[in-house]
Protein backbone atom coordinates (compact mmCIF):
# COMPACT_ATOMS: atom_id res chain seq x y z
CA UNK A 1 0.00 0.00 0.00
CA UNK A 2 1.62 3.78 -0.84
CA UNK A 3 1.76 6.06 1.83
CA UNK A 4 1.56 9.69 0.69
CA UNK A 5 1.46 13.05 2.32
CA UNK A 6 -0.65 15.96 1.60
CA UNK A 7 0.66 19.30 2.80
CA UNK A 8 -1.22 22.06 4.55
CA UNK A 9 -2.16 24.67 3.14
CA UNK A 10 -0.40 27.17 5.35
CA UNK A 11 3.35 26.34 5.66
CA UNK A 12 4.49 25.58 9.17
CA UNK A 13 7.52 25.71 11.22
CA UNK A 14 10.22 22.68 10.27
CA UNK A 15 7.89 21.95 7.65
CA UNK A 16 10.01 21.01 5.01
CA UNK A 17 12.56 19.49 7.32
CA UNK A 18 9.85 17.07 8.54
CA UNK A 19 9.25 16.23 4.76
CA UNK A 20 12.63 15.75 4.41
CA UNK A 21 12.62 13.05 7.43
CA UNK A 22 9.49 11.81 6.42
CA UNK A 23 10.92 10.70 2.93
CA UNK A 24 14.11 9.31 4.77
CA UNK A 25 11.95 7.16 6.54
CA UNK A 26 10.12 5.73 3.43
CA UNK A 27 7.28 8.11 2.44
CA UNK A 28 6.38 7.25 -1.12
CA UNK A 29 4.42 10.35 -2.40
CA UNK A 30 4.16 13.73 -1.03
CA UNK A 31 1.56 16.02 -2.61
CA UNK A 32 2.68 19.64 -2.55
CA UNK A 33 -0.81 21.61 -2.28
CA UNK A 34 -0.04 25.19 -1.25
CA UNK A 35 -2.98 27.01 -3.25
CA UNK A 36 -1.52 30.24 -2.61
CA UNK A 37 1.97 29.80 -2.73
CA UNK A 38 3.12 32.06 -5.77
CA UNK A 39 6.04 30.38 -8.25
CA UNK A 40 9.07 32.07 -6.49
CA UNK A 41 8.05 30.58 -2.95
CA UNK A 42 7.15 27.32 -4.64
CA UNK A 43 10.61 27.21 -6.35
CA UNK A 44 12.31 27.86 -2.93
CA UNK A 45 10.06 25.36 -1.25
CA UNK A 46 11.17 22.45 -4.09
CA UNK A 47 14.77 23.99 -3.97
CA UNK A 48 14.96 22.83 -0.48
CA UNK A 49 14.26 19.21 -0.44
CA UNK A 50 16.77 17.46 -1.64
CA UNK A 51 17.29 16.61 -5.47
CA UNK A 52 17.03 13.06 -4.73
CA UNK A 53 13.53 13.26 -3.71
CA UNK A 54 12.17 15.36 -6.52
CA UNK A 55 11.32 12.45 -8.19
CA UNK A 56 8.66 11.73 -5.35
CA UNK A 57 7.07 14.92 -5.18
CA UNK A 58 3.05 15.60 -7.17
CA UNK A 59 2.73 19.47 -7.14
CA UNK A 60 -0.94 20.72 -7.41
CA UNK A 61 -0.17 24.42 -9.00
CA UNK A 62 2.49 25.81 -11.02
CA UNK A 63 2.72 22.68 -13.36
CA UNK A 64 5.36 24.21 -15.19
CA UNK A 65 7.93 23.06 -12.22
CA UNK A 66 7.75 19.74 -12.60
CA UNK A 67 9.17 19.16 -15.85
CA UNK A 68 12.14 22.10 -13.99
CA UNK A 69 12.58 19.69 -11.00
CA UNK A 70 11.96 16.67 -12.64
CA UNK A 71 9.35 15.80 -10.18
CA UNK A 72 6.94 12.85 -9.76
CA UNK A 73 3.97 14.14 -11.27
CA UNK A 74 1.30 16.39 -11.50
CA UNK A 75 -2.85 16.91 -9.83
CA UNK A 76 -5.25 18.30 -11.76
CA UNK A 77 -7.81 20.18 -9.75
CA UNK A 78 -11.57 21.01 -11.09
CA UNK A 79 -10.10 24.46 -12.55
CA UNK A 80 -7.28 22.35 -14.30
CA UNK A 81 -9.68 19.70 -16.08
CA UNK A 82 -11.32 22.72 -17.38
CA UNK A 83 -8.08 24.14 -19.32
CA UNK A 84 -8.24 21.77 -22.24
CA UNK A 85 -5.82 23.61 -24.44
CA UNK A 86 -3.08 24.17 -21.92
CA UNK A 87 -4.02 20.44 -20.57
CA UNK A 88 -2.80 19.25 -24.13
CA UNK A 89 0.16 21.57 -24.54
CA UNK A 90 1.27 19.91 -21.05
CA UNK A 91 0.87 16.15 -22.68
CA UNK A 92 2.50 17.76 -25.72
CA UNK A 93 5.79 19.33 -23.50
CA UNK A 94 5.57 15.45 -21.83
CA UNK A 95 6.07 13.96 -25.26
CA UNK A 96 8.85 16.23 -26.45
CA UNK A 97 11.15 15.82 -23.40
CA UNK A 98 9.93 12.17 -23.16
CA UNK A 99 9.01 12.56 -19.35
CA UNK A 100 6.18 10.55 -18.13
CA UNK A 101 4.28 12.25 -15.78
CA UNK A 102 1.86 10.67 -12.68
CA UNK A 103 -1.40 12.21 -13.34
CA UNK A 104 -4.07 12.40 -10.77
CA UNK A 105 -7.19 14.12 -9.89
CA UNK A 106 -9.53 14.11 -6.96
CA UNK A 107 -13.11 12.35 -6.39
CA UNK A 108 -15.28 14.44 -3.75
CA UNK A 109 -18.30 11.39 -3.63
CA UNK A 110 -18.19 7.85 -4.26
CA UNK A 111 -20.26 7.95 -7.28
CA UNK A 112 -17.58 10.22 -9.21
CA UNK A 113 -15.67 6.77 -9.71
CA UNK A 114 -18.47 5.31 -11.86
CA UNK A 115 -17.88 8.26 -14.55
CA UNK A 116 -15.59 7.76 -17.48
CA UNK A 117 -12.75 10.36 -17.86
CA UNK A 118 -11.38 12.63 -21.01
CA UNK A 119 -7.81 12.08 -19.43
CA UNK A 120 -5.80 9.08 -17.80
CA UNK A 121 -5.01 9.29 -13.97
CA UNK A 122 -2.59 7.12 -12.39
CA UNK A 123 -4.59 7.26 -9.40
CA UNK A 124 -7.19 9.12 -7.49
CA UNK A 125 -7.99 11.01 -4.32
CA UNK A 126 -10.84 10.01 -2.75
CA UNK A 127 -12.16 12.07 -0.42
CA UNK A 128 -15.10 11.42 2.94
CA UNK A 129 -14.44 7.90 2.61
CA UNK A 130 -13.98 7.58 6.81
CA UNK A 131 -16.48 9.25 9.55
CA UNK A 132 -13.70 11.02 11.63
CA UNK A 133 -15.72 10.19 14.74
CA UNK A 134 -17.21 7.08 14.27
CA UNK A 135 -13.92 5.77 12.44
CA UNK A 136 -16.18 4.07 10.33
CA UNK A 137 -16.88 3.64 6.76
CA UNK A 138 -19.17 6.75 5.56
CA UNK A 139 -22.86 6.32 3.39
CA UNK A 140 -21.73 5.29 0.24
CA UNK A 141 -18.15 3.63 1.02
CA UNK A 142 -19.91 0.13 2.20
CA UNK A 143 -17.08 -3.16 1.78
CA UNK A 144 -19.43 -4.45 -0.79
CA UNK A 145 -19.72 -0.99 -2.56
CA UNK A 146 -15.74 -0.55 -2.36
CA UNK A 147 -15.57 -4.02 -3.93
CA UNK A 148 -17.95 -2.31 -7.12
CA UNK A 149 -15.53 0.94 -6.91
CA UNK A 150 -12.18 -1.48 -7.61
CA UNK A 151 -14.04 -3.18 -10.43
CA UNK A 152 -13.73 0.15 -12.41
CA UNK A 153 -9.75 -0.38 -12.39
CA UNK A 154 -9.24 3.06 -11.19
CA UNK A 155 -6.58 3.20 -7.92
CA UNK A 156 -8.17 4.66 -5.22
CA UNK A 157 -6.14 6.59 -2.31
CA UNK A 158 -8.03 7.36 1.01
CA UNK A 159 -7.18 10.88 1.81
CA UNK A 160 -8.62 12.09 5.06
CA UNK A 161 -9.82 10.94 8.49
CA UNK A 162 -6.66 8.78 8.47
CA UNK A 163 -5.07 7.37 11.77
CA UNK A 164 -4.38 3.72 13.09
CA UNK A 165 -7.58 2.52 12.44
CA UNK A 166 -8.65 3.76 9.59
CA UNK A 167 -4.91 2.77 7.51
CA UNK A 168 -5.68 -0.62 8.89
CA UNK A 169 -9.49 -0.68 7.26
CA UNK A 170 -8.41 0.97 4.37
CA UNK A 171 -5.47 -2.04 3.77
CA UNK A 172 -7.99 -4.54 4.33
CA UNK A 173 -10.50 -2.90 1.85
CA UNK A 174 -7.68 -2.63 -0.69
CA UNK A 175 -7.05 0.60 -1.59
CA UNK A 176 -3.89 1.55 -3.18
CA UNK A 177 -3.03 3.69 -1.04
CA UNK A 178 -3.90 6.74 1.79
CA UNK A 179 -3.06 9.99 1.69
CA UNK A 180 -2.34 11.56 5.63
CA UNK A 181 -2.93 15.02 6.61
CA UNK A 182 -4.19 16.09 9.94
CA UNK A 183 -2.39 12.65 11.49
CA UNK A 184 0.90 14.16 10.45
CA UNK A 185 0.30 18.19 10.31
CA UNK A 186 -1.49 18.69 13.79
CA UNK A 187 0.25 16.08 15.76
CA UNK A 188 3.21 17.41 18.49
CA UNK A 189 5.13 14.04 16.95
CA UNK A 190 4.76 13.88 13.41
CA UNK A 191 7.59 11.75 12.81
CA UNK A 192 6.56 8.96 15.35
CA UNK A 193 3.04 9.02 13.96
CA UNK A 194 4.50 8.67 10.46
CA UNK A 195 6.42 5.56 11.62
CA UNK A 196 3.19 4.03 13.93
CA UNK A 197 1.05 4.14 10.42
CA UNK A 198 4.19 2.85 8.23
CA UNK A 199 4.45 -0.37 10.76
CA UNK A 200 0.42 -1.40 10.53
CA UNK A 201 0.94 -0.83 6.94
CA UNK A 202 3.94 -3.77 6.81
CA UNK A 203 2.93 -6.15 9.13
Amino acid sequence: MEIMLMTPNQTQEKEIDNVIHLFELGLDTLHLSKPKMSTRRMVEYISAIPFHFHNKIIIHSHHDLAFRFSLKGIHFTKHHLERTFRNWCLFQREKIFRKKLIHTRSYSKSSDIFNSEKYKFDYYLLRGVFNRITKDFNIGYHPLRVIEMQKTGKKLVVRGGIDIETAKKAKTANFYGICLNAWIWNSINPIQNFIDIKEVLTV
